[in-house]
């Protein structure tokens, strides 16, 4: 990365967060956020690699490339009209533009030790204080975000910035790896005790949020992280006692939620309160679509549009998500065109699970990427314009760490130092005595 690239981090996370703060990319605020910050960061960083004569490493090879095919598919498609709705697979399509360029940007700045720690260090920031005004939210608010903002859906159903909490748990399920394994590689007892406040508080906010699929995928990457830091096995046993008891603490004190508690939620599983339809029945509907049309589905973006045309129960209820994003995914491109996505996802998960680079954003990306993959099996986070615009910075972030010139530098640094030493020691041994 050249000097004219430092300040890339910055930028990126400043996309990323403004998608967040509007309202989770949905209004169309937070769409023009995300997408006119990915255009500059993309014309930036194209006029950056034409004066550097340098391409980005991901259009080269890796997970990069079957992301620009996936994207070159829906391209095409939208463009000879082969879609059922057009408007819709357009819109999608600017998004998914948007997310690429954000990959792009997130691996040139995981080449960079210090442009990687910068930006794993604002997401470590921004999880906690997004938490602090949830929880400040919750307890203050008259049921608008931001008390000004009405949902167009229950209030019930909204929280923090999102409008649906289990969009909110999703995102902290990707930010709380960089604040809590920030916990255990600070270098100060101050450092140390911010990044456990702030992990406390991500965790008390998934809680009051009462989203099932967030409280369950935060337990096990909570054991994840106990299981990865460098702490002594006792002492890991100790900090996973500790853990325990404190999650059946704030449950506990969950129970005095205004809107209800955690455990209701989990008691009482057959309500379809939240909802009115059951996202088992949808999965069907959605499986028989997939079967109508196998090869190229229905377009991109046009899910909405075409599953009335499935729905197998009774309602006036609009369906626009399959809660499920690897279903939708084939519903809508079929399977020749969800193949490169499928290929983007499963590589992107290999190079950062084989990564043996030992720091912070990459043990994140390690623990942060399955858990949002795994919450994508019952929800559609992938749809949500902030939650996509988060997921495929980390991911970006997590492919490039592999192949960081960095990293590379400084083992042949090591192989020098351990040659020039050699060949000292060889002198030593010939000279007499």
């Amino acid at each position: 990365m050249t000097a004219a690239r430092t300040w890339f981090p910055y930028a990126l996370f400043a996309v990323v967060a403004g998608t967040v703060v509007c309202i989770g990319g949905y209004p169309p605020s937070g769409l023009l956020a995300v997408e006119l910050g990915a255009a500059g960061l993309g014309v930036a960083l194209a006029f950056d690699s034409f004066i550097g004569g340098s391409v980005p490493s991901q259009l080269k090879h890796g997970p990069g490339v079957f992301l620009f095919a996936y994207a070159a598919f829906q391209a095409c498609r939208v463009l000879w009209g082969h879609t059922e709705q057009w408007y819709l697979s357009f819109t999608s399509l600017l998004l998914l533009c948007a997310c690429f360029i954000l990959l792009l940007i997130s691996s040139e700045v995981g080449t960079v030790e210090r442009s990687s720690r910068a930006f794993s260090r604002c997401l470590a920031i921004f999880g906690p204080t997004l938490a602090v005004y949830s929880l400040v939210q919750l307890a203050l608010g008259n049921g608008d975000i931001y008390w000004f903002y009405r949902p167009p859906q229950s209030p019930e159903l909204s929280f923090g910035p999102f409008l649906n909490r289990n969009h909110y748990a999703a995102a902290m399920e990707l930010l709380l790896p960089f604040c809590a394994f920030g916990a255990t590689r600070a270098k100060t007892p101050r450092s140390r005790s911010l990044a456990v406040v702030g992990s406390l508080l991500i965790v008390a906010s998934v809680i009051a949020s009462r989203s099932r699929a967030g409280i369950l995928i935060m337990t096990a990457e909570i054991a994840a992280l106990v299981a990865l830091s460098e702490l002594p096995r006792r002492s890991r046993a100790l900090l996973s006692l500790a853990v325990i008891a404190l999650l059946a603490a704030l449950i506990g004190i969950d129970s005095l939620n205004a809107r209800g508690s955690t455990l209701a939620r989990f008691t009482d599983l057959q309500n379809q309160e939240d909802s009115g339809y059951s996202r088992i029945t949808i999965a069907h509907d959605t499986i028989a679509m997939i079967r109508s049309r196998p090869l190229l589905g229905f377009g991109l973006g046009t899910f909405r549009r075409v599953y009335p045309e499935f729905q197998s129960f009774p309602g006036t209820l609009a369906v626009t998500h399959a809660h499920n994003d690897y279903l939708e995914s084939l519903a809508e491109s079929g399977l020749l065109g969800a193949l490169p996505w499928f290929l983007f996802v499963c590589a992107v998960l290999h190079r950062s699970l084989r990564s043996r680079v030992n720091s912070i954003p990459q043990m994140a990306c390690m623990v942060a990427l399955p858990a949002f993959l795994l919450h994508s099996l019952v929800d559609f986070n992938l749809y949500v314009p902030a939650n996509a615009a988060l997921f495929y910075s980390i991911c970006g972030l997590a492919v490039a760490r592999a192949d960081s010139p960095a990293q590379v530098t400084q083992l042949l640094r090591v192989h020098r130092f351990e040659g020039a030493d050699r060949h000292r020691w060889r002198e030593g041994l010939s000279k007499p005595r």
